[in-house]
């Protein structure tokens, strides 16, 4: 099985993004750090779904802040996450 899903910024594709994919309980695990995946120039990226449980699929970013902000970036992070049975 597997998720597939289309990463996109401000309505666009967003290319070469990185995704990290966590299982349940991993943070008790050391040195398990998750499955890096990348988007492609599409923002499209498939990631394989081997075990059952919940899965968090995290996405993070950085983009120019709007004009009159207090800073230079923001940040923008995006979560979902999944039940697999």
């Amino acid at each position: 099985m597997s998720c597939d899903i289309i990463i996109t910024f401000d309505g666009l594709p967003l290319a070469d993004q990185e995704l990290v994919l966590t299982r349940s309980g991993q943070k008790d695990r050391h040195g398990d750090e998750g499955f890096v995946f990348e988007s492609d120039v599409n923002g499209r990226v498939s990631i394989p779904l081997y075990q059952s449980g919940t899965h968090l699929v995290m996405a993070r970013t950085q983009a120019t802040a709007p004009q009159g902000a207090e800073t230079d970036i923001r940040s923008y992070t995006t979560s979902m996450t999944l039940s697999v049975n």
